[in-house]
């Protein structure tokens, strides 16, 4: 069977109503025969019936989120009166009710994105990080990210990136894409990102589709971010490199091919999955990320959502030496 061409199609979080666009769409000349037009009427029919379920999600946590909050008085003047201990109760019962948020993670991402605070940190990062990159223009035999142009064209287009980014997603198979199945996607700065229709869990299982709209988000935040300069080696700091070593040996013991401790410590990998706590904590803007709840993903993340995309080694280089500088680093750049 011949495999179809990768397509780039809009991401579930464009602004445009897509549970109408989906059920209008007009038949492409191609749709010549009843199969044919049966699938796609079936393709839409699904697409629209899994928007309306992941609007009614959304609702509900909304509205569980809201009750959590009422029924712990945080609104009122007796906030500042409880005890330490109360206090400690009460911010543990508002991170158990914002996780393992239901919606939409691209729409997350591109919430914060836009918050002027979240912009704020993009030029200040930027900026900060400007004097340890190469001044001048990049010879042809340099490479163009190491050198303080690279930044300052992505403070000068920051808003058109996100634009260009959030505007569609690219879809097909791995195999299209020269990639494997568990790799899951693909993204680059610059780009839309690319979500793989055969992606599959290391144990083999297909893909959910909550599971590849997590990986499409973590792929779209490649395309509005990446980390050349002091930026980068402060991104480091925050998982244990021995940690991330010993555990690679144990599981090239069972698997020579179990290799993941350099691409764990990319400064682009380890943001990304930053990020992806932000959006299983349902954060929209520049909410602070606390020891609570980290503590809170490390156990409970992986078994909500279904997918260890090396979240499991990730959470693990996360020490008490690391930790601190992961909640200041976590708080502090635009993820």
């Amino acid at each position: 069977m011949n495999e179809s061409p990768p397509r780039a199609l809009p991401p579930e979080n464009n602004q445009e109503n897509r549970l109408e666009q989906s059920g209008q769409d007009e038949l492409s000349p191609e749709l010549n025969s009843e199969v044919e037009i049966m699938d796609r009427y079936q393709s839409n029919r699904a697409a629209a019936e899994t928007k309306l379920e992941t609007a009614l999600k959304e609702r509900a946590y909304q509205e569980k989120l809201s009750h959590v909050r009422e029924s712990l008085g945080l609104n009122s003047d007796q906030d500042s009166a409880q005890k330490p201990h109360e206090i400690d109760t009460l911010e543990a019962e508002i991170v158990r009710a914002q996780a393992n948020y239901p919606g939409n993670w691209t729409l997350l991402l591109e919430e914060r994105l836009r918050d002027p605070n979240m912009r704020e940190k993009f030029v200040n990062s930027r900026t900060e990080a400007l004097g340890s990159m190469r001044e001048g223009e990049p010879g042809p035999f340099d490479k163009e990210k190491q050198f303080r142009s690279h930044y300052e064209r992505q403070l000068d287009t920051y808003d058109e990136n996100i634009d260009s980014v959030l505007s569609r997603t690219m879809i097909g198979n791995a195999s299209e894409f020269g990639k494997k199945p568990v790799q899951a996607g693909s993204g680059n700065i610059g780009e839309p990102g690319t979500v793989f229709l055969d992606a599959v869990t290391r144990e083999g299982t297909p893909l959910t589709t909550r599971q590849k709209m997590i990986i499409e988000a973590h792929e779209k935040g490649h395309g509005v971010r990446d980390f050349q300069g002091s930026d980068a080696i402060e991104i480091r700091s925050v998982l244990d490199p021995d940690i991330l070593k010993q555990r690679e040996d144990m599981a090239i013991a069972k698997d020579p091919q179990e290799r993941f401790a350099n691409y764990l410590s990319k400064p682009e990998e380890i943001v990304e999955r930053m990020a992806q706590l932000k959006n299983y904590f349902g954060f929209k803007g520049n909410e602070p990320f606390t020891k609570k709840h980290l503590d809170y993903a490390k156990e409970h993340y992986i078994e909500d959502t279904g997918l260890d995309n090396t979240m499991g080694h990730f959470f693990a280089a996360i020490t008490p030496e690391t930790e601190d500088r992961f909640l200041e680093v976590m708080n502090k750049y635009p993820i």
